[in-house]
């Protein structure tokens, strides 16, 4: 005999569902359910399965509700509300740990060998350390990493965080562990990658896809320049700016480059100084290639997706609660990417991926 809750009214299962409510939204309202004996252990309960207080339907609400962002709190006084019986908030924490096995097999699946546009980027969120030097809350990275599949499709291909009371810093040591990781679930090749100014991204990708285009992100170069720049002078200054990048020659935005420098000072354009020798790379490719791996705009956009749902929490309890919602929100990201099929360009940059790397991808690759 298994108790589950108090009945919370003097109506009967049988006239609550004559009035049509769902059997497993009730279930959880009544005092016990007698489980059969069974010798041969054959039985399986439908509806709360065994060893669980709760019904599946209820263990689904919360981790949707969890993966939604909502606290802990949060969910107890949903749950209350809607199931009317109470949710500790260790309930609430042990269904949602009880995926992490699901999740790590995600975090862990196989990869295609090849990914033709790949962008690198890292966030990072309040989270409590309990043990090792860096113990209290810190700003801790969490490592994202997305491309572009042979589908045209943009997928999410890993999430990473540092271990728990380590420096929460990005590091060269920290990017080869991501990349490695990478190549032992699969990955080949990448041609392109394209990433901000990530401390110590540059190496590691050298070390471990040495013949991969690593591109700077032109976005994050105009802010670089702007932030010296008085506030009414930066329409202007953006406008000569913007030529540099959408020149159609190199040898035409090394022209715009002077200008601004000339106009503006050496200071406004020392960014793009520096990051001049990977920049020349953009004009290898033709426009619509080209508008597509000069920025991290499409990661940034997944960023924004998950500041969305970690925006009511200040502070998370753990590198491993961080790692685990982080993994439930881009998971869900990436089957709703996957679900919008090909970019309507993609056949145009298929064909410009073979002519550029012409060694690097199969023959038929994609146009299987």
């Amino acid at each position: 005999m298994r108790r589950i809750a108090k009945e919370t009214a003097g109506r009967s299962l049988a006239e609550r569902l004559a009035d049509g409510a769902p059997l497993a939204d009730l279930i959880g309202r009544f005092v016990e359910i007698a489980v059969p004996r069974d010798r041969q252990g054959t039985f399986d309960a439908q509806i709360v399965p065994k060893h669980r207080s709760v019904t599946a339907d209820v263990e689904a609400r919360v981790v949707a509700m969890y993966a939604q962002g909502m606290t802990t709190r949060e969910i107890q006084r949903h749950v209350t509300e809607l199931y009317h019986f109470e949710a500790s908030e260790m309930l609430v924490s042990r269904l949602v740990e009880r995926l992490e096995p699901e999740l790590a097999a995600w975090r862990s699946r196989e990869l295609e060998a090849v990914y033709p546009i790949v962008f690198i980027d890292a966030v990072h969120s309040k989270v409590r350390h309990s043990t090792g030097a860096q113990r209290g809350v810190r700003s801790t990275a969490l490592y994202t990493v997305s491309a572009y599949n042979e589908a045209g499709q943009h997928v999410v291909l890993g999430v990473y965080a540092g271990k728990e009371g380590e420096q929460a810093a990005e590091s060269a040591s920290v990017w080869h562990q991501v990349l490695l990781d990478l190549e032992d679930r699969g990955i080949q090749d990448l041609l392109v990658v394209t990433s901000d100014g990530l401390s110590g991204l540059e190496p590691a990708l050298q070390a471990v896809f040495p013949e991969a285009t690593h591109l700077p992100c032109v976005v994050h170069l105009m802010r670089q320049a702007l932030r010296p720049v008085p506030y009414a002078r930066k329409r202007v200054v953006a406008r000569e700016l913007k030529a540099i990048y959408q020149a159609p020659t190199p040898e035409a935005a090394e022209r715009a480059l002077q200008t601004a420098e000339d106009t503006f000072g050496a200071a406004v354009v020392q960014g793009f100084r520096a990051a001049w020798p990977r920049l020349a790379q953009l004009w290898r490719f033709g426009a619509p290639l080209r508008r597509l791996v000069y920025t991290t705009n499409p990661i940034e956009g997944i960023h924004r997706q998950r500041r969305n749902v970690t925006k009511n929490r200040s502070v998370l309890p753990s590198v491993d609660s961080a790692l685990r919602l982080a993994t439930l929100v881009l998971r869900d990201i990436d089957r709703r990417n996957r679900s919008k099929g090909t970019r309507p360009d993609w056949t145009r940059i298929v064909s410009e991926l073979h002519l550029v790397f012409p060694n690097r991808l199969p023959r038929d690759w994609g146009r299987r």
